[in-house]
């Protein structure tokens, strides 16, 4: 007995690389989250080792790629955050700063050029600016052509900041996009944009909701999981 609450007490208690966060709070669940890199498991104070060897095995898959969706979102904020990439229309671009006198941004191959002062700092709130102002123009063209491609119209499209959306149907039937799609690839926007259009049509996500936009885009399921997998460290940026 007194061994296992030497245990319990341990601020290291790890199981199957998983850390144990044991507390004496009531909480009516376990909780399996995963933080910079670490999948831990929040759990009732007295919650036995065999229990949670099960959670484990349980969401095992699942817990393997949180974690390696936290490794690509941290890898992808770390090398923005030292001015080595960007992602444009789903390409990686270099990025190139030039000094001069007015700020200025463009794009030649596989690079990006931010054209400004030494003495500003401010990078990322430059390509930001840009890249959300070219998405407003993108979005909405987009947004139209494939309205009249599937015949689905809608009143008005919004361009939103989101951090843990990419777009929205609102029930009279406007349109709000993430300009941050902007750093995803064509066929991904195409399929969000499609996405939101049949909420016009279903406003839930229903099986019928499904089958409309089955009807419109068949590979949509690959493109639903390629968003999970890979839009995440986007998203946040």
């Amino acid at each position: 007995m007194f061994g296992l609450l030497k245990k319990m007490n341990s601020k290291n208690e790890i199981i199957s690389n998983v850390k144990i966060i044991r507390t004496k709070k009531r909480i009516r669940s376990v909780l399996t989250r995963v933080r910079n890199g670490t999948p831990e498991i929040i759990c009732p104070y007295f919650t036995s080792q065999k229990s949670l060897e099960k959670i484990i095995s349980k969401n095992k898959e699942w817990i393997a790629r949180k974690v390696e969706e936290d490794r690509k979102r941290e890898y992808f904020l770390k090398q923005l955050k030292d001015g080595k990439y960007i992602f444009f229309l789903g390409k990686k671009l270099k990025i190139h700063l030039v000094t001069n006198n007015n700020d200025k941004i463009e794009i030649l191959k596989n690079k990006i050029f931010v054209y400004t002062s030494k003495k500003n700092t401010k990078i990322n709130e430059l390509l930001k600016k840009w890249l959300k102002n070219f998405a407003g123009r993108y979005l909405l063209e987009r947004s139209k052509k494939i309205s009249e491609k599937i015949k689905i119209r809608f009143k008005k499209l919004k361009i939103k900041t989101y951090k843990a959306r990419w777009g929205s149907c609102s029930t009279n039937s406007e349109i709000s996009l993430n300009w941050k799609l902007i750093m995803l690839p064509k066929d991904i926007i195409d399929y969000v944009i499609t996405h939101e259009l049949c909420h016009v049509i279903e406003p839930n996500h229903s099986k019928s909701f499904w089958s409309l936009v089955k009807s419109f885009d068949p590979d949509y399921k690959n493109k639903d999981k390629w968003l999970k997998i890979n839009g995440n460290p986007i998203i946040l940026f």
